[in-house]
């Protein structure tokens, strides 16, 4: 083959192995506790754990192909492939286990603000309808005072009377809101939530 004199040589033959493919896999087994040692002192992620577990496979692996393995398809060889498709799976149940479960937790805190949403959505229409009532009584109140204002004589105590009935209602009315402040005020304090949202999770 051209060029072949110039490629290392790994394999002395069709199934032994080269010095120089131990020492790479030395070089790789180094490499892999160093990264080992940066993940076990810098935990900053939930995939870290699994990745700790995929680079310990990594290193039993690389540790049987230095100290162990002379040639291919022997026992240490298929040991190692073994071991390589035993931990591989075993990271990958895992991770996606994890994934469905994180999916899940979103999934429910969804929910929640949805529900949130909802009842903060029929506070505001209560609110907005007990002062819609008050509101609208001022204003018709106001309309009619104007009338008796404008009467020939002025009928100055039904105007009287009907200013007190808007005083009263602007007291209703603020009522209302401060009876609103209170709700949301409430709304501040954790909620537990709703039977049928934790029934489904």
């Amino acid at each position: 083959m051209v060029g072949d004199e110039l490629i290392p040589r790994l394999f002395l033959d069709e199934i032994g192995l080269a010095p120089l493919a131990h020492y790479i896999a030395g070089a790789c087994l180094l490499t892999s506790v160093i990264a080992l040692i940066i993940l076990w002192t810098r935990f900053t992620s939930i995939l870290d754990p699994w990745l700790m577990v995929a680079v310990c496979a990594l290193i039993m692996e690389l540790t049987i192909v230095t100290g162990i393995i002379a040639s291919r398809f022997s026992l240490g060889f298929y040991v190692s492939g073994l071991l390589s498709i035993i931990v591989s799976t075993s990271v990958l149940v895992a991770l996606l286990s994890e994934t469905i479960s994180l999916y899940k937790r979103v999934a429910f805190g969804d929910r929640m603000i949805q529900w949130e949403r909802e009842n903060l959505l029929t506070a505001w229409a209560e609110i907005a309808h007990k002062a819609r009532q008050p509101l609208t009584g001022i204003a018709a109140q106001g309309a009619a005072a104007r009338r008796f204002l404008e009467r020939a004589p002025p009928d100055i105590d039904r105007v009287k009377g009907i200013l007190d009935e808007m005083v009263r209602a602007s007291f209703r009315a603020d009522e209302v809101f401060e009876g609103s402040r209170a709700l949301f005020r409430d709304t501040k304090d954790p909620q537990p939530a709703p039977p049928a949202a934790q029934n489904r999770v």
